[in-house]
């Protein structure tokens, strides 16, 4: 394809995948556990320390409330009422003493805010382990009030107070959950959450929960948003995919993303965007139709998003065949961000090809993971031709890999 001889490297893929499979075997991800370990992550929604029945057992009543949408909820007028049913928290009284002493939910004012905070201890996990990680799901619910049926967008006020990144899912009634972006912010700003959903006229409850701890929310704003024009569903050509008909929310070549698949332009941005589109209509899978991508910068996989290809096996004849993205980024620093993050996506049928590596010569280049997986992450159906560092796999993430010829 147009574009091989534009990089430095190995002069093809081919040389990529010969090198790839003396010195570092190609990896690939197969679905043989993939229902497995859907079961597995269902099971673990509906049995879990908070499960989905748990969330919705009660609501407790409203606190200077119900609130009025579309407007703006302050964080800590969270409903009335006991532990795991108005709000969870995982330690007992309220550390920051500030506005309600009757609940144990952590409230402070710092003087321009009062805000809430997702607790500094973490869940134990798994239970009984001793190991305490990042994340304590703790959540807070609020009784709504829509005046007028119709689309909306919910946003927060928030920060993150620790190293690393807050996150926030949001369910209404118990549906339409979704959850933010990351963010790192260490001062308040505006998150947003859900940007398109549709709410009807009445009384709804809305659920706030916090991934990890050390989150910091100050309000919540529900406001009206113009009908969203998502693209219409449709079938896909995948010429390696035989044993299914694969069916696409977004397309990134197609308007208004127009990816180059001739691998000469970059198309990070035209391949988040897409990603990005799929996202605000609540998830969806975006398709990348055969072809060589450059990617120059690094992509991220919101929550809900499934980013496929068109992939056969290298043990099959699929070795150069079907979409490969072209990674560039982090080369000659491992510990910079992934080439993929992805919070609760998945990343399925297509291959990675790093071009300026440079197995033949003895020339290496120490790149960060290819892939970077957190909650539940799903991989399926990948040859990394050659990855530095293949794949980081946080806690739910699941796949199922061999190492091909």
């Amino acid at each position: 394809m147009a574009g091989d001889n534009a990089f430095s490297g190995p002069t093809s893929l081919d040389e990529a995948i010969i090198i790839g499979s003396a010195e570092e075997k190609p990896i690939m991800l197969n679905k043989n556990l993939f229902v497995f370990f859907t079961l597995l992550c269902i099971f673990l929604t509906l049995f879990g320390m908070l499960s989905e029945g748990e969330l919705l057992a009660a609501d407790g009543t409203p606190y200077n409330g119900p609130h009025n949408v579309p407007g703006i909820i302050q964080a800590e007028d969270f409903n009335s009422g006991p532990l795991k049913e108005a709000y969870y928290a995982n330690t007992l009284g309220n550390s920051g003493g500030a506005y309600r002493t009757d609940t144990d939910v952590d409230i402070y004012n710092d003087g321009s805010n009062i805000y809430t905070l997702s607790t500094e201890k973490s869940i134990e996990d798994p239970p009984g382990s001793g190991h305490y990680g990042v994340y304590c799901w703790e959540f807070l619910k609020y009784t709504i009030e829509v005046g007028t049926a119709g689309w909306y967008k919910i946003s927060y006020k928030a920060k993150y107070n620790k190293e690393g990144w807050g996150d926030i899912s949001t369910s209404v009634d118990g549906f339409q959950r979704n959850y933010t972006n990351v963010f790192t912010q260490t001062t308040f700003t505006d998150v947003e959450g859900l940007k398109y959903i549709y709410l009807t006229a009445g009384t709804h409850i809305l659920a706030v929960t916090f991934i990890h701890s050390g989150t910091c929310l100050d309000s919540i704003s529900i406001l009206s948003q113009t009908p969203p024009v998502f693209p219409s569903p449709q079938i896909v050509n995948s010429p390696q995919t035989t044993d299914e008909v694969v069916v696409a929310n977004v397309v990134v070549t197609d308007s208004p993303f127009y990816a180059d698949n001739t691998g000469i332009t970059d198309c990070t941005a035209a391949i988040q965007n897409a990603i990005n589109t799929a996202w605000e209509m609540g998830g969806g899978i975006v398709y990348m139709p055969p072809g060589k991508y450059r990617v120059e910068g690094t992509l991220w996989m919101s929550p809900g998003v499934t980013l496929r290809g068109d992939w056969k096996s290298p043990l099959e004849g699929g070795s150069g065949q079907g979409t490969i993205l072209m990674a560039f980024s982090g080369k000659d620093n491992e510990n910079a961000a992934g080439f993929i993050g992805t919070w609760e996506g998945c990343i399925r049928n297509l291959s990675i090809w790093y071009p300026d590596q440079h197995y033949s010569n003895g020339e290496i280049h120490k790149y960060p993971y290819t892939i970077v997986t957190y909650g539940c992450s799903y991989l399926l159906n990948l040859t990394l031709y050659n990855s530095y560092n293949g794949i980081d796999m946080r806690s739910g993430s699941f796949c199922d890999s061999d190492s091909g010829e």
